[in-house]
């Protein structure tokens, strides 16, 4: 604990002593009369000021949260006397924000008032912003004394991380892959085979089941005729998101939700972060690659979930790290070396190749005053930065590469179904005009 003297008790103190010299010093007795009741103030403040006996511990009702949620954070504190002058300040924790409806939300703390209670319980309201792993939130005990000369705190520290999960948003298309894999899913394979949907109505031929005989088309054409049916297969999607700590919100939140319907349309999905190095998540299928894939995208340490490739950007394509029919969806803002790099080395293999490009938000400032120098090289610079970005997507849609943008305020369903069907006209052209 931590007593801290109001400034209440120095002005007293002051007052007292002044008006007590003054009295002696020029015998007028009103000024000693004056100075009394400060002094017994300041004599009975001090004796009554003791710090109570304070226990108390704080805990909070969830540790998983998602974007836009709320818990509660619990402050249970006992003392020898009654409580009827603390209250709780809640320090800001990332992430978190108060969600007091008096506004102090403002401020970044919550107080809350304890009743006059020797047990008491406060309940914190706080809203989970942003994703992210913050830790339980830092919470200040505040006690004060009657005459309000002393005010002791305890502070109890922070608690474990917690889970803040980005918002997924549903996407009613996804990306179709240029080919899949060997497992049952839900994409349709040129192959024929065992399936949904129909491929061709032919000839029998030797070796064809029994089973696929249409005995209807057979009767009325003559013959015996055969169905072929197309394979319902799962496919490898890889992410490469970027890696580096100012990315935007908005990516993470993105390839979450892409990780979330690919997952549950029975794909494997893998993540690869681009950030200085290349961090890889192996693709997986079911819940626990989802919990991988969320861990990986808050930032989680985790070596084994996240293990680190001794491979340069530029080299990624030729390793045979990825699967060899996987598509990549690389989400990214499009400014990291790393990512741009491992993305051009994608594009010149001719790998499966899609781009979501995230708009970081625009300086919308206007031209600097004629001192600010600095700040108009900075948007110089930024514009420059800008322009070569245009360039760069530009050539690789030019490529055969299919790219999308998104602002990240428009909802997500619309840039994937535009990239969807972006791909679908880049499949559809000659090899040598795509």
């Amino acid at each position: 604990m931590t007593r801290h003297w109001s400034p209440r008790l120095h002005a007293y103190a002051v007052l007292a002593a002044l008006a007590l010299l003054l009295g002696a010093g020029l015998q007028r007795p009103e000024l000693v009369a004056l100075a009394t009741p400060l002094a017994l103030a300041l004599l009975v403040g001090v004796a009554v000021a003791g710090a109570p006996e304070l226990r108390a511990e704080a805990s909070i009702d969830d540790v998983e949260l998602v974007e836009g949620e709320t818990t509660h954070l619990r402050v249970q504190a006992a003392a020898s006397q009654r409580l009827d002058r603390l209250e709780a300040v809640v320090e800001p924790e990332p992430c978190l924000t108060a969600a007091d409806p008096h506004g102090c939300a403002a401020v970044g703390a919550v107080a809350a008032t304890a009743p006059a209670e020797r047990s008491v319980e406060l309940a914190v309201p706080l809203e989970a912003a942003r994703w992210g792993l913050p830790r339980r939130p830092a919470v200040v005990l505040r006690w004060r004394d009657v005459a309000g000369l002393a005010t002791v705190e305890q502070r109890l520290p922070p608690g474990p991380r917690l889970r803040v999960r980005p918002a997924l948003e549903p996407l009613p298309q996804l990306v179709r892959p240029a080919d899949v894999a060997a497992l049952a899913g839900g994409e349709r394979s040129r192959a024929s085979g065992s399936g949904i949907e129909v491929a061709e109505l032919r000839p029998w031929q030797p070796g064809d089941r029994l089973r696929d005989v249409s005995w209807r088309a057979s009767a009325r054409r003559g013959g015996h005729w055969v169905v072929t049916r197309h394979p319902e297969r799962n496919a490898d999607v890889v992410l490469l998101v970027d890696d580096v700590p100012d990315r935007a919100t908005a990516v993470v939140r993105a390839a979450a939700s892409l990780a979330q319907g690919h997952l549950a349309a029975r794909d494997r999905v893998g993540l690869l972060g681009a950030g200085g190095t290349l961090r890889w998540v192996r693709p997986g299928a079911g819940r626990r690659q989802a919990e991988r894939l969320t861990d990986a995208l808050l930032h989680a340490d985790s070596d084994d979930r996240r293990a680190r490739l001794p491979i340069a950007p530029e080299d990624l394509a030729a390793a045979g790290v990825l699967p060899s029919r996987a598509l990549v969806l690389a989400v990214t803002t499009y400014t990291d070396a790393t990512a741009r790099a491992a993305i051009h080395a994608l594009h010149g293999r001719r790998a499966d190749l899609a781009l979501l490009a995230v708009d970081l938000p625009a300086d919308r400032s206007g031209p600097g005053a004629p001192g600010e120098h600095g700040e108009r090289s900075e948007r110089v610079a930024a514009r420059v930065r800008a322009g070569e970005r245009e360039a760069e997507l530009v050539r690789l849609s030019a490529g055969g590469t299919a790219v999308a943008r998104w602002d990240g305020s428009e909802p997500l369903a619309g840039p994937v179904a535009e990239l969807a069907q972006r791909r679908g006209a880049v499949r559809q052209l000659p090899a040598g005009l795509a």
